[in-house]
C-alpha cells in the first residue's frame, strides 16, 4: 500500500507554490537517517530508521533515537534538523507529527520543537519533559513566531537533558503546512483484485488534510464511459491527520477485458472538496468472463538428513495419493542440516533462495507462505483456498525422450493480459533409493532432477487469448536419475515479484495430441443454444435487456484437453465469440452468438422477401422496388446502402460473418427490417 504522505506528495510536491499547503514532509520512507536534506547536531550514531510504527504513523519505517547505552550524569542536547524552506509571504505554518515515547527511570530528557531563520539561534515552541511512557501519539501545532516569513527557515526534534534517562524517542510523518478548511485525500483503493470473475465492490481510504474534522463524505466511481455511481457515508468523526475506510454501496458489473476505473472523493461535509488535487484515484480491473479450473502446486523442500522430515512425508504423501492428478507435487533435496542430501542441486538452491526457505521440511501451496508442517489442517485448508479461486489461464504440456534427451512443448493460453509471469518445467523422478541418509528413510518421491529449461525459467508476457509455447530440449545425462522409466514432467507459471502461482499441470508423454477443436453445445446464462450444431459456427439469439451486465456465454468442448477462451459481448446488441484450440495447439475454431435485443424480428409489410438466411456470399430479394436498402451491424452502425434498388440481388463481399440487420424503405414510405446471418 502507497504510505499516506508519500501519496500526499505525488499530488503537491509539483505545484506547492500554486496550492500554498505543503512545505515540507518527512516519513521516514527513505530508510536513510539522516533522511535526504536534513541533519543530525550531536550524536548521530543513535539515529536510526526504525521498522515499527510505535509513533502511530501511517506506515512503517519510522525515525528513531535510542539512549545512550551507558549509565551517566550528564546533560546534552541532540537535534534532527529539517532542510532550508522558504517561507516568504507566510505568517504562520501548522507543524504536524507522531511520535512514541518510552522513559528509562526518572529524570527523562525533554523532548521539543524549535525553529529558527538564517542559521541563527534556535527559538523553541514546544516542549515538555514527558510523564509517562506514551505511543501513538500526535503532535499538531500552529507557529506564528517571527522565524515563519524568512526564506531560510528550518525546524528541528529536539532531545535535551540526561540521554541515558530514557529508552527510545520515535517520530513519524512530519510535516508542515498550511491546511485549507476542507481538505480531504483519496489515500488507497482498498484490495480490489487487479482481475475479476465476477461483480466486485469498490473500498478505499480517505485521509484528512484539512484544519477541520470530517463528519460525511461522497464518494463517486465510475467505469470506463459508464454512469457515475455515488456513496454517500455520514456518522463519521475524522479528525485531522486521521483517515476512515469506506466501502461503494454499488458493485461494479465489470465489462469483458479491461476496465478503467476512476474513483474521487464528490463532496466532504456536504460542500465539494477545497483541494481537488489529490481526491482521484485511477486504477484498470481485467474482467475474465469463463476461468478454468485451477490446479494447485505443492513444493516441498526436504533432505534424507532432516530428522523432522520422515513423519512429515508419513503424513503428506497419503493425501497427495489421495488427490491423484488434482494437484502436482514437486519436491527439492536440500543441502542442509548437516551433510544434506546427495541429490541436491544447485537449481534446488535457486527454488530455495526464491522462497527464502530457511529450515526443513519446509511446504508451500501455489508460492504463498509457508504452511505449518505440524498437520496437514494447513495445508489442506490452503488446497481448500486455491481450489475455489478460479485460474485466469489453461496449461498443457507434452514431452518426448530421445535417448536422454527429453523435448517439450508447453502452452499457456490466458484469459486476460499478464506480465511479469514466468513459465517453470521440472523433469521428477517418482521414486529414488539411493539417496539413503541419516533419517531413517529408504525411498524419496517426486524428486526433481532437472529444471526447463533452467531454474531461471522462462519470462512470460501474455495477451488475453494469444497462446504462448515454449518448446525446448534439454540433456538430462549427469543428473542422478535412476530409473529413466519412473520420470514425469511438471510444469508451472509463477508471479516472479509475488512468488505466487497462477496453473500448474502434468505434462503427457508422447506426440500425438488430439485436434478436436469444436464445441459439443454453447450456454448462454447456463441455457443451451437451440439447434446447436458442432459444423455450424455462427448463431443470432434475440435476449431481453440485461441492464448492461453481459449474458454469459459458456462453451463446452468436444475434448476436455482443448482450450475455450470466450470474449463475452459487452452489450446488446453484440457479439460474442468463443475461440476453441485443440490440445495440439495449431488447430482452431472460433463460433460466434450475435444478440439482438427481443422485438428486433422480420416484418413484412411491404410483401419483401429474402432468401436464404443464413447467407454467405449474396442475399436475394424481391418486392422491393425503388427501394432505400441498408445493411447495418447489430450495434446499428450502417455498413452498406443502396437508394432506388429494383433488381433482385444484393452482393455481401467484404461483409465479415455475423448478425446483421437488413432495412428496406420503398417509395411509398413503407418499412421492413430482417435479422440476416452472414456465414
Amino acid at each position: 500500500m502507497i504510505r499516506f504522505i508519500q501519496l500526499f506528495l505525488i499530488f503537491f510536491g509539483i505545484n506547492l507554490a500554486a496550492s500554498a499547503q505543503v512545505v515540507l514532509s518527512e516519513d521516514f520512507s527513505s530508510a536513510q537517517m539522516p533522511p535526504p536534506g536534513w541533519s543530525i547536531d550531536n550524536y548521530s550514531a543513535n539515529w536510526s530508521i526504525s521498522y515499527t510504527m510505535v509513533s502511530g504513523g501511517f506506515a512503517i519505517p519510522e525515525g528513531k533515537f535510542y539512549r545512550f547505552s551507558q549509565p551517566y550524569t550528564g546533560y546534552d542536547t541532540t537535534r534532527l534538523i529539517s532542510p532550508v524552506v522558504d517561507l516568504t509571504g507566510f505568517d504562520s505554518v501548522k507543524l504536524h507529527f507522531s511520535y512514541g515515547f518510552m522513559k528509562n527511570g526518572t529524570g527523562v530528557p525533554v523532548i521539543g520543537v524549535a525553529t529558527r531563520s538564517a542559521g541563527g539561534d534556535w527559538d523553541s515552541v514546544w516542549a515538555i519533559r514527558p510523564p509517562t511512557s506514551v505511543t501513538n501519539t500526535s503532535f499538531d501545532k500552529w507557529i506564528k513566531n517571527s522565524d515563519v516569513g524568512s526564506n531560510q527557515f528550518q525546524l528541528c526534534l529536539f532531545l535535551e537533558g540526561n540521554l541515558y534517562r530514557m529508552s527510545y524517542w520515535t517520530i513519524d510523518d512530519i510535516t508542515l503546512y498550511n491546511p485549507l478548511n476542507s481538505d480531504g485525500t483519496l489515500t488507497d483503493l482498498g484490495i480490489t483484485p487487479a482481475y475479476v470473475t465476477g461483480p466486485f465492490a469498490i473500498d478505499g481510504s480517505v485521509g484528512n488534510l484539512g484544519a477541520g474534522s470530517i463528519h460525511s463524505a461522497a464518494i463517486n466511481w465510475k467505469a470506463g464511459i459508464g454512469p457515475v455511481h455515488t456513496t454517500t457515508i455520514s456518522g463519521l468523526n475524522t479528525a485531522p491527520f486521521s483517515k476512515f475506510h469506506f466501502n461503494c454501496s454499488d458493485s461494479v458489473y465489470p465489462q469483458p477485458g479491461k476496465n478503467n476505473m476512476v474513483i474521487w472523493i464528490d463532496k466532504l461535509n456536504g460542500l465539494p472538496d477545497d483541494n481537488h488535487g489529490n481526491d482521484t484515484l485511477r486504477m484498470t480491473v481485467q474482467y475474465v468472463a469463463n476461468p478454468v479450473a485451477r490446479k494447485p502446486l505443492f513444493e516441498e523442500f526436504t533432505s534424507s538428513s532432516c530428522v523432522y522430515c520422515p513423519a512429515w512425508d508419513y503424513m503428506f504423501e497419503p493425501w497427495c495419493d489421495s488427490l491423484g492428478e488434482k494437484i502436482t507435487v514437486v519436491k527439492y533435496q536440500m543441502n542442509f542440516p548437516g551433510v544434506g542430501d546427495p541429490y541436491y542441486t544447485a537449481e534446488g538452491g535457486v527454488r530455495r533462495n526464491f522462497y527464502n526457505v530457511n529450515g526443513i521440511p519446509s511446504i508451500r501451496c501455489d508460492g504463498g507462505d509457508e504452511l505449518g508442517n505440524a498437520s496437514l489442517q494447513s495445508v489442506k485448508t490452503e488446497y481448500n483456498k486455491d481450489t475455489q479461486e478460479k485460474a485466469m489461464m489453461s496449461l498443457q504440456a507434452n514431452h518426448t525422450f530421445s535417448g536422454h534427451v527429453i523435448s517439450v512443448n508447453a502452452t499457456v493460453t490466458p484469459l486476460a493480459d499478464f506480465t511479469n509471469l514466468t513459465l517453470y518445467g521440472a523433469v521428477l523422478e517418482k521414486t529414488t533409493y539411493n539417496n539413503v541418509g541419516s533419517n531413517g528413510q529408504t525411498e524419496f518421491r517426486d524428486v526433481m532432477m532437472k529444471m526447463l529449461p533452467d531454474a531461471s525459467g522462462v519470462p512470460l508476457t501474455l495477451v488475453n487469448g494469444q497462446p504462448f509455447t515454449w518448446s525446448g530440449s534439454v540433456d538430462l545425462d549427469g543428473t542422478h536419475i535412476e530409473r529413466w522409466d519412473d520420470l514425469e514432467v511438471v510444469f508451472w507459471v509463477e508471479d516472479g515479484f509475488a512468488g505466487i502461482v497462477k496453473q500448474s499441470t502434468y505434462s503427457t508423454e508422447g506426440p500425438l495430441l488430439s485436434s478436436e477443436a469444436r464445441l459439443q453445445n454453447i450456454l448462454v446464462d447456463s441455457v443451451a443454444v437451440n439447434g446447436f450444431d458442432p459444423n455450424t459456427f455462427s448463431y443470432a439469439l434475440s435476449v431481453p435487456d440485461n441492464g448492461g451486465i453481459p449474458h454469459i456465454v459458456k462453451g463446452i468442448p468436444m475434448d476436455t484437453n482443448a482450450t475455450v477462451v470466450v470474449t463475452p459481448s459487452p452489450q446488446v446488441p453484440g457479439t460474442a465469440t468463443i475461440d476453441v484450440t485443440a490440445q495440439d495447439n495449431l488447430t482452431h475454431h472460433q463460433y460466434t452468438v450475435s444478440f439482438v435485443l427481443n422485438g428486433i424480428g422480420e416484418k413484412q409489410g411491404n410483401n419483401i422477401t429474402i432468401f436464404p438466411n443464413p447467407a454467405s456470399d449474396r442475399i436475394f430479394i424481391y418486392g422491393a422496388e425503388q427501394a432505400r436498402i441498408s445493411l447495418c451491424s447489430a450495434q446499428g452502425n450502417i455498413l452498406r446502402v443502396i437508394d432506388n434498388f429494383t433488381g433482385n440481388t444484393l452482393y455481401l463481399n467484404g461483409i465479415p460473418k455475423g448478425v446483421y440487420i437488413l432495412k428496406a424503405e420503398s417509395a411509398n414510405g413503407s418499412r421492413s427490417h430482417y435479422r440476416i446471418v452472414i456465414n
